[in-house]
C-alpha cells in the first residue's frame, strides 16, 4: 500500500474503468485499519488485555462516538468526498482486577489528507497510528470548541480543509526523528496545547508550537519507585522504557504511568534528579453513550 495525493487517485480511476470506486456518488467508502493490540500484548512492554475501541469520528458538524469488540482490526466510514475529518480510537484496557481503564492516549488519522489507496485501485484505507493520534486530537478539540468561539460548521470546514495537516502531522514526525538522533524522545502529548490551540483558532500557526519544552530525560532507578512493570499512556514511548530504562518527564507537569496494570504512579519533576511520586489506584472507566454534538 503507498500513500498518493487524492487528486492523483481521482484522476486514476478516471483511466482505469476497472477501478471499483464510484465516482458518481458525493460518498466514498474508506476501511479504516486500527492498530494490533495482539501485537503489543506479545512485546515486551507488559501491555494489559484490551476490552474494547472508543472511536471518535469528527467531522466540523459533529462529533460522533461509538465502541468496537477488542477483536476488531477495521471498520467502514462513508464521509462525503474530500470532507475534512479526524478519527482517534482509544484503547479501553481491563485492569489486574478485570475493570476497565481508559489510560492510553488514542491512535489516530486524518481525512483526507492521509488518505490511502491499494496499488489496484480497488479500495481507500486509512490506517490509524498511534503518533497521529495527537494530530487528531487536536481537531477533534478545535471542533469541540466551536460553539464557545462563535465559528460556524462551516467555517469549521473550510479551515479543516485549507489547512495543512500532513505537513503538521510530517513535522511531528521529524520531530521525533530528530530527538531519537540526539539520544531523546518526542512526546507530542507534551506539546503546550493550550498555545497551539489559541493560535489554532485564530488560524495561525508556527511549527515552533509543536516544539516541547523543559522535558527531563529520567533514569528509572533513579526514582524511589517498586519493582514493577511500568507503562507510559504514550504508546511509543514504551519501547524507551523497556529499552533503556527512561522516562521524559514534563517540568512541573505531572504524568501518571500505569503500574503493574493495577495502579498510578503521577511523576512530577523539578529537575532531572528531584521526581516525586504519588500513587493511586486506576480510575474505573464509566462508560459514555454515543453521541452527536
Amino acid at each position: 500500500m503507498r500513500k498518493i495525493s487524492f487528486c492523483f487517485y481521482i484522476i486514476l480511476c478516471f483511466l482505469l474503468p476497472a477501478c471499483k470506486s464510484d465516482l458518481a456518488s458525493d460518498e466514498e467508502k474508506i476501511e479504516v485499519i486500527l492498530p494490533s493490540w495482539d501485537y503489543l500484548t506479545n512485546s515486551a512492554a507488559p501491555y494489559p488485555p484490551l476490552s474494547r475501541w472508543k472511536i471518535k469520528v469528527s467531522t466540523a458538524k459533529k462529533i460522533s462516538s461509538f465502541y468496537l469488540p477488542a477483536q476488531s482490526s477495521s471498520f467502514t466510514i462513508t464521509p462525503k468526498v474530500n470532507s475534512p475529518l479526524s478519527i482517534t480510537a482509544c484503547p479501553i484496557t481491563l485492569l489486574s482486577d478485570g475493570s476497565e481503564t481508559q489510560f492510553f492516549k488514542p491512535a489516530g488519522t486524518v481525512y483526507p489528507h492521509s488518505l490511502e489507496v491499494n496499488d489496484d485501485c480497488s479500495s481507500l484505507c486509512l490506517t490509524l497510528s498511534w503518533e497521529e493520534g495527537f494530530t487528531a486530537d487536536i481537531i477533534e478539540k478545535l471542533i469541540e470548541g466551536k460553539n464557545l468561539s462563535g465559528t460556524s460548521a462551516s467555517e469549521m470546514e473550510k479551515f479543516l480543509m485549507e489547512f495543512n495537516w500532513k505537513k503538521f502531522q510530517q513535522k511531528i514526525i521529524s520531530n521525533g526523528e530528530k530527538s531519537s538522533e540526539d539520544s531523546k524522545f518526542y512526546n507530542p502529548w507534551q506539546i503546550d496545547t493550550s498555545t497551539l490551540l489559541d493560535n489554532l483558532s485564530f488560524a495561525t500557526f508556527d511549527s515552533n508550537y509543536l516544539k516541547t519544552k523543559y522535558i527531563y530525560s529520567v533514569n528509572l532507578e533513579s526514582i524511589n519507585l517498586p519493582q514493577s512493570k511500568i507503562l507510559s499512556s504514550y504508546i511509543p514511548e514504551n519501547d524507551i522504557i523497556e529499552k533503556l530504562g527512561l522516562i521524559f518527564l514534563k517540568k512541573k507537569t505531572p504524568q501518571t504511568f500505569l503500574i503493574d496494570n493495577t495502579y498510578g504512579a503521577r511523576l512530577t519533576a523539578t529537575s532531572s534528579k528531584k521526581v516525586s511520586a504519588d500513587y493511586t489506584y486506576m480510575p474505573i472507566y464509566i462508560e459514555d453513550y454515543a453521541h452527536s454534538e
